[in-house]
């Protein structure tokens, strides 16, 4: 009788293994990434764990070769075996298998993503979130709510004052008079005065290279502020005015 062993492990079981342990907190999320790769396409010989122990260690703090290879060898890799009796060695009949379990690579789910950020540290929430974003098969909307669990105290902040961040609505001035001719198509607001305003930086101005933008809804507060007030009447361009005499 002949007793063969087979040893096996997973990416699911490492990826524990380094979010328990608070592994690979030093490493990119491209490096990450390359170990659970090896990890998939090598088995867990000695030789094999050593290179991934040395790969951990090498991105990780307060840690050893030697310790990360015992924990690969007790926590990630188990063993399989397959007896054949004296028979089947004889040629005489079939080998008996009795336990031999094959484990697939973890997949790249948004349940999977979110299991693992419920114990992670900050920088292992980075790389969790960046191997989401370029490697994982979720939307938009999901690597969001990855984001709110990842860092609650953020979203708690914006719950309680009952407002989400919205994107400012940046235009130049012909941008930002078809946004309000959009809700108000009898304005009598031109694109002169627009440009008067932004000149003047009577809203805040952002510049970006050669255009110079302005929130919608700054210059819409700002008319809003100055109805019935005296508007200031923009200077005239292209003439030759009288300088004071000092």
């Amino acid at each position: 009788m002949q007793i063969k062993e087979y040893r096996t492990w997973s990416v699911e079981d490492v990826r524990a293994m380094c979010i328990r342990e608070r592994l690979y907190t030093e490493g990119t999320g491209e490096e990450y990434s390359a170990m659970f790769r090896m990890v998939n396409d090598l088995t867990p010989t000695v030789e094999n764990i050593y290179r991934v122990a040395e790969d951990i260690d090498r991105n990780s703090q307060f840690q050893t070769v030697e310790n990360i290879m015992y924990m690969l060898a007790n926590d990630v890799v188990k063993s399989g075996f397959e007896i054949v009796d004296d028979a089947a060695l004889a040629g005489e009949g079939p080998e008996r298998e009795v336990s031999r379990k094959e484990i697939p690579m973890a997949e790249n789910t948004f349940e999977a993503y979110k299991a693992e950020l419920e114990h992670a540290g900050p920088r292992v929430k980075e790389m969790i979130l960046h191997r989401a974003e370029q490697e994982g098969d979720i939307s938009f909307e999901e690597f969001m709510e990855l984001c709110r669990i990842a860092y609650p105290e953020d979203a708690g902040a914006a719950d309680e004052k009952g407002e989400r961040m919205a994107i400012p609505r940046m235009r130049t001035a012909p941008g930002v008079l078809e946004a309000i001719r959009a809700e108000d198509p009898n304005t009598e607001l031109t694109e002169h005065y627009i440009r008067y305003l932004i000149r003047a930086e009577l809203v805040p101005v952002l510049k970006v290279g050669k255009k110079k933008l302005v929130s919608v809804d700054d210059v819409m507060e700002y008319l809003s502020k100055s109805a019935g007030a005296p508007v200031p009447a923009p200077a005239p361009t292209g003439e030759i005015r009288p300088v004071p005499v000092r």
